[in-house]
């Protein structure tokens, strides 16, 4: 039992370093900030303390409320959850438009896989970089 969680943490620690999770993790630190500081969650409305009223008696203050409890932030769960929404769905987007079409199902893999190969060859060499970076015949650049 013991060597099936190691391995079950094992590989949750080699997902959350693999490139496919990488982009993703700022975007849900990010979201998990609340924008307020941290006086706003702690300070209770009415707990000012005992004053002076006219007449030299003195005014009780009313009962110190119970600590005003910050709302819980959920905006990290609705952007992991709208992370895994997208994915889904654009997975089954592709899954049902290559069906429709009659393609094979490896075509994204090899489509995937070209490209890949192509801006590596981009990468190394120049002159390749540079008949990528041309615009397309029927395209003007953008002057601004």
């Amino acid at each position: 039992m013991i060597t099936l969680v190691l391995i079950g943490v094992l590989g949750g620690l080699i997902t959350a370093v693999s490139p496919c999770i990488l982009p993703v993790l700022p975007v849900v630190f990010l979201a998990g900030g609340t924008g307020q500081g941290d006086d706003a969650a702690t300070s209770a409305p009415g707990a000012k303390g005992a004053e002076v009223g006219g007449g030299g008696k003195v005014a009780t203050a009313p009962a110190p409320a119970a600590p005003v409890r910050a709302p819980r932030n959920r905006r990290p769960y609705a952007v992991v959850a709208g992370l895994v929404v997208s994915f889904a769905f654009f997975t089954l987007l592709g899954v049902t438009i290559i069906s429709a079409l009659g393609l094979p199902q490896d075509i994204l893999r090899y489509v995937g896989l070209a490209l890949l190969v192509l801006i590596g060859l981009g990468l190394i060499l120049p002159p390749v970089e540079r008949l990528m970076e041309k615009p397309s015949p029927g395209r003007r650049r953008c002057t601004a």
